[in-house]
This record gives structure tokens, C-alpha cells and sequence, in this order.
């Protein structure tokens, strides 16, 4: 039969387990934080945008990560020079939301089909939104593009037309890319294109074959 003293310190194990797993919050981190961010974004709406979750991720038991993109509702009224004022206003927003939970949170930018980080002030040098809004100006203006979303952690992935050359594309992509890695946080850009859906894209003699 088990001493007094033994059955006291396993109690009080016990406890403290209990204790550290309720101070940890939800195991369920990621999902906890998404369900945290539907709620700040009811309490505080934010005209003109609606969040799109790339990733809710529980990386670990009471750990996790999610990827949001802030998706402007009528991107023909955003013009290129307007990028900035219009980032920087949805980063003010959304960057006051803090989880609860465990959880890193990511931000993207989108308008219409193009999509690029979106830096909280202080992520970074001050210079990492206006290069974010650079990059996406002239990411939309790219030639032979139909659709450039940033992945998170410096990819970008890119849809081309029918017919379109995809090495060229890409090297076109990845120029623009490489003259905006503050905006991605210093990572080398990796640049994926593949022809839209259910059509066939042309890849130049030498170039890598469409995934």
C-alpha cells in the first residue's frame, strides 16, 4: 500500500498538471485564434474588406498559427498609388487584434486577384509596408499574369493565361520580386507560375515544366 507521503506528492502532481494545462489555454490554438479574430472583427467591422483565412494551423498542443488575408470588396476603386494609405489604414485595424491564444498571426493584402504581405507597424523596418505596397502595384502590373498570391514566408504563387510563357513570366515575376524583399521579409522570393486550371501553358526551351 502506497505511504501517505507518496499519495500526497502524486496529488500534488496532479495538480500542477492541472494547473499548467489551464493556464496554456486552448489546445486548439489556431482554431481558437480564428475563432478570436471573428469575434474582434464583429465587435470592430472593417468596412470595404473581409478576411479570408489561409490557414488555421495547431502546430503543437496549446500552439499554433494563422494566415489571414484582408480582401478588398471592390478593388476597381483602389489604384495603384492609393496601395499604401489603403494597407497602412487595414494594418492599424487588424494588427490592434491580439489572441488569447498561442498563436501567431499573419497578414496578406488583397486586391482582386493579386494578394501581398500586409506588415503590422513595428513587423519589421518602417520601410516593409510601403515596399509591400510597391510590390503589389507593380506585381498587378506585370504582363501575362492572370492572378500573383503571396503564400506566406516569400512565395509567390502565380496563375498565367492559355499560351503564356511560363519562364518568362516567371523571371518577369521574379525581378519584381527581388527588388521587394523587405516586403517579404528579406526572404529570397520563391516564385511558383503554372497555367490557369484546365488549360495548357507553354514553358520556353530550357525552362522549368509546369507543375
Amino acid at each position: 500500500m502506497p505511504s501517505p507521503r507518496r499519495l500526497l506528492g502524486a496529488v500534488a502532481l496532479v495538480g500542477v498538471i492541472g494547473v499548467t494545462a489551464t493556464a496554456c489555454g486552448d489546445p486548439n490554438a489556431g482554431d481558437a485564434a480564428q475563432s478570436e479574430l471573428e469575434a474582434f472583427l464583429d465587435d470592430r467591422p472593417l468596412d470595404g474588406y473581409r478576411p479570408e483565412t489561409v490557414r488555421a494551423e495547431n502546430t503543437l498542443p496549446f500552439s499554433g498559427s494563422l494566415e489571414v488575408t484582408m480582401t478588398a470588396l471592390d478593388p476597381a476603386a483602389l489604384d495603384p498609388q492609393d496601395y499604401e494609405s489603403a494597407m497602412r489604414g487595414v494594418a492599424e485595424h487588424v494588427c490592434e487584434f491580439a489572441p488569447e491564444a498561442d498563436a501567431s498571426v499573419e497578414w496578406g493584402f488583397a486586391v482582386g486577384r493579386h494578394s501581398t504581405p500586409l506588415p503590422c507597424p513595428g513587423d519589421g523596418p518602417e520601410t516593409r509596408l510601403a515596399d509591400a505596397a510597391a510590390l503589389l502595384g507593380e506585381l498587378t502590373q506585370v504582363r501575362g499574369v492572370e492572378s500573383i498570391r503571396y503564400g506566406f514566408s516569400g512565395r509567390l504563387d502565380v496563375v498565367a493565361p492559355a499560351g503564356a510563357d511560363l519562364t518568362s513570366v516567371q523571371d518577369r515575376v521574379e525581378e519584381v520580386a527581388r527588388r521587394h524583399t523587405v516586403a517579404l521579409g528579406d526572404e529570397a522570393p520563391f516564385v511558383m507560375v503554372q497555367g490557369r486550371p484546365g488549360e495548357t501553358a507553354t514553358v520556353s526551351p530550357g525552362g522549368a515544366s509546369t507543375p
